[in-house]
């Protein structure tokens, strides 16, 4: 029997680790190595002594997150490009060359009332992902997408993408889109106000708003079932890099357990979950740290599972150049995906001290405060709201 490496090294303990710290420290206290950032709380050190008392994450690790494991593996996102819809023609030739050099997705961005198939001409649906962020009132948008899909006979279970509208669909489109298995309508994502709020303040917002549709559709008729298959969440990147990685984890057993309430048991590979960037307009002091900062975010937003990344043209950028605006937000996800083989580790961070440790701390707190957003449900929920409740969660 060949003997393990480690074998010659004694296990070190917790206790033992803090008293070398302290040790280290020559009197300045142990305290002043604790840390807190994005509504969580963190020490200098991580052991596994700090998973033993972790039991909800087990049914998560190592498993798929792919929405499609069987035919791209166990992980697998979807790669993502934004196209701004100002005329049906010149979006459908950027959407198409976008395809041909590596996107695996559209996001049309719609301002206004388009001609579908000038659009989508020449775009097989079966074999990418579409979807449609509408910026303006479009009632019948769905059902016209509805009417495209069919007319063009395409099978409904190869169909994917989301449509986010401004106002909660209508309970025939819900109905209607439910027969679409991957194709969302129930897209859940915080709007602009809450720009600046932490990790902790997201995922319970997220939360809440995803319950407040599905109470407001319940009583519209629509079947939990029905809800559940047109249900997905949209998660902003951000900049803390492990914490990012642990919010996309939290978020999975945090829909899971939202679910539990209204009585359905799912996998948390069930939950859908698209992170996306944002317009990149942001203060720097070199505007291509964008590039830097949408790589980083990526590759935490990757690592921690989700489904598909939507990184945003660099335009602020590359103010004159938005052809190579686009290329370089396209290309993010490819690189990381075929250079870096993000895709051939379904679980990387499953098991490490720190960024369990850190998501079972999001997940209690998110959860808790989010038990308070529903008791507070009869207020509009604003910032100072949230960030009241936050506290009184500290």
């Amino acid at each position: 029997m060949r003997k393990k490496l480690l074998d010659d090294f004694n296990q070190v303990s917790r206790s033992e680790w803090e008293q070398k710290i302290i040790a280290d420290l020559k009197g300045k206290p142990y305290d002043s190595l604790l840390w807190k950032t994005e509504g969580i709380q963190g020490t200098p050190i991580y052991t596994q002594e700090d998973l033993e008392a972790i039991e909800n994450l087990a049914s998560f690790q190592n498993k798929a997150t792919s929405f499609q494991p069987e035919i791209y593996g166990s992980k697998h996102w979807i790669n993502y490009q934004l196209v701004i819809v100002e005329n049906e023609i010149s979006a459908n030739k950027i959407a198409l060359e976008s395809l041909n050099l590596g996107a695996e997705g559209l996001v049309f961005q719609v301002t206004k009332p388009l001609d579908i198939e000038v659009l989508l001409n020449g775009i097989q649906l079966e074999h990418c992902a579409v979807t449609f962020e509408l910026t303006f009132n479009a009632p019948l948008f769905i059902s016209t997408y509805l009417d495209y899909i069919k007319k063009e006979n395409y099978q409904l279970t190869k169909v994917n993408g989301f449509i986010n509208t401004l106002n909660l669909p209508s309970p025939e489109s819900i109905n209607a889109l439910a027969e679409i298995q991957n194709f969302k309508c129930l897209n859940t994502k915080l709007s602009d106000e809450f720009e600046g709020v932490n990790a902790v303040q997201e995922l319970g917002l997220l939360l809440h708003s995803a319950t407040s549709k599905i109470a407001t559709s319940l009583q519209l008729g629509i079947t939990l079932d029905n809800l559940l298959a047109t249900t997905q969440f949209q998660i902003r990147l951000g900049k803390n890099y492990f914490i990012e990685i642990a919010k996309v984890r939290a978020l999975r057993l945090l829909v899971q357990s939202m679910w539990k309430g209204f009585d359905i048991d799912i996998n948390p590979s069930q939950v859908m979950i698209l992170s996306s960037s944002n317009n990149w307009d942001h203060p720097t002091e070199d505007k291509h740290n964008h590039l830097l900062e949408a790589t980083t975010s990526a590759m935490s937003a990757i690592l921690g599972g989700c489904n598909a990344l939507l990184i945003r043209p660099f335009y602020t950028t590359f103010e004159a150049q938005p052809a190579l605006a686009i290329r370089n937000a396209r290309n993010i996800s490819s690189i990381l995906k075929e250079e870096s083989y993000l895709d051939k580790v379904t679980d990387a961070s499953a098991g490490s001290y720190y960024i369990e440790s850190i998501t079972n701390q999001l997940i209690e707190k998110a959860w808790a405060l989010f038990l308070k957003l529903e008791k507070a449900s009869d207020e509009t929920i604003s910032i100072s709201t949230l960030n009241n409740l936050t506290s009184e969660n500290d």
